[in-house]
């Protein structure tokens, strides 16, 4: 799984912030092949970065 991250600059204009893997995932030993994704998360009624800074560190509940 990729993830593109987009944002706007100073002028309003969208861009691309970050493009790469899936920041947050985990992979089962025990059942190979299979694997657990956060690509994405915000609290609910947080508003979105407009700079497209990465909230989904701050998530505590993840596999």
């Amino acid at each position: 799984m990729r993830r593109v991250v987009t944002g706007h600059d100073e002028h309003g204009k969208s861009v691309v912030v970050s493009d790469g893997p899936v920041p947050r995932s985990h992979e089962f030993a025990s059942l190979p092949g299979w694997v657990s994704a956060l690509p994405w998360a915000t609290e609910p009624g947080a508003p979105v970065s407009r700079t497209g800074e990465d909230p989904t560190p701050k998530v505590d509940d993840f596999v």
